[in-house]
């Protein structure tokens, strides 16, 4: 007989700054949000969760649709969709090794957070960023968030669906507790 567990959305919250943020595994959101954050490569071939996009077609047909398409810079973000809005971190580039490192992180969230607050996005789902499709750690992707939240929290943002990997529980807020009131270690 094998006992699963249930996860426990009601524990799993964090006030910051006006802000509630929510610890919920991917499979498991506690709203809807309005923008969902995404983790992803300069010529955005990325897909969740840890897979390149193929196209059907030859490999020499890729080789060409990246030659012919232009590159999206590290840190920036992409806006597409509706309902809700996706916006595309770009923190990797597929051709340099490591394909992400914490300084494309910290440029993708200063413009994450421009856009939520361009866009008035009150909700929002975030991954944490290099640990989706990278090797950053749980613990620096945290610490790299809070210091974003800390220095450039949009007014507009109620509530955030902080999107964990399954392995991860309610005990990630207290990182993310420490990392936004006493600073980055």
């Amino acid at each position: 007989m094998s006992i699963e567990l249930i996860w426990n959305k009601t524990d799993c919250v964090l006030e910051y700054q006006g802000i509630t943020i929510h610890a919920a595994p991917r499979d498991y959101p506690p709203f809807t949000p309005q923008a969902i954050i995404e983790e992803q490569d300069t010529a955005l071939l990325l897909n969740p969760p840890t897979t390149l996009h193929d196209p059907g077609k030859p490999a020499w047909y890729l080789a060409n649709t990246l030659e012919d398409n232009p590159s999206h810079p590290l840190g920036s973000v992409v806006v597409k969709g509706q309902r809700p809005r996706r916006l595309m971190a770009i923190v990797h580039d597929i051709e340099r090794s490591p394909t992400c490192q914490p300084a494309y992180i910290q440029t993708a969230w200063l413009n994450v957070m421009a856009a939520i607050q361009e866009n008035q996005f009150t909700t929002a789902s975030i991954p944490l960023l290099g640990t989706v499709h990278g090797k950053i750690s749980v613990k620096d992707a945290l610490l790299l968030l809070g210091e974003s939240l800390r220095k450039n929290q949009p007014t507009c943002l109620e509530k955030v669906w902080l999107n964990l990997p399954n392995d991860y529980g309610c005990a990630i807020l207290e990182t993310l507790s420490d990392s936004t009131t006493n600073g980055t270690r």
